[in-house]
């Protein structure tokens, strides 16, 4: 079977077909057989197959989430410190410094990537929230 799935990648579309589902025939009649043998417990045993492969899917997502929640959480706390040190560096040299049009401007850029990094923290932690809950439900299934 394996010289078969071999050779089906190098023939030529038409053979590939007919190789394919000569195959699939094979396959099919097997499977049959097979579950001739076992009897109803196939049918028995599927549903905890299929919450298993929900809950791996549902553990992914959450792992995934996860991660997009610590990047957010990185990024937002890499801001706020930004905005801290630029205020705290004009604090200790406000009398040597004029408060300038571009100082304010990188200080109003600072911010706002403060705040897009808390609406993204937000965002993401409400998603992880959702996923962790749906991995929690498949894993009580």
């Amino acid at each position: 079977m394996l010289i078969l799935l071999l050779r089906l990648f190098v023939l030529v579309p038409q053979e590939a077909n007919s190789t394919f589902r000569i195959l699939m025939n094979e396959s099919t009649r097997r499977l049959k057989l097979s579950s001739k043998k076992l009897g109803s417990c196939i049918e028995k045993a599927r549903p905890y197959y299929e919450s298993l492969e929900k809950a791996k899917v549902a553990q992914l997502e959450c792992q995934a989430a996860t991660l997009k929640y610590q990047r957010a959480n990185e990024i937002h706390a890499a801001a706020k410190e930004t905005v801290a040190l630029a205020e705290q560096r004009f604090m200790s040299n406000s009398h040597e410094w004029q408060f300038d049009n571009a100082w304010q401007e990188m200080l109003n850029h600072a911010t706002i990537k403060v705040m897009d990094a808390e609406k993204q923290k937000a965002e993401s932690g409400a998603e992880h929230q959702k996923k962790a809950k749906v991995f929690e439900e498949a894993e009580k299934k």
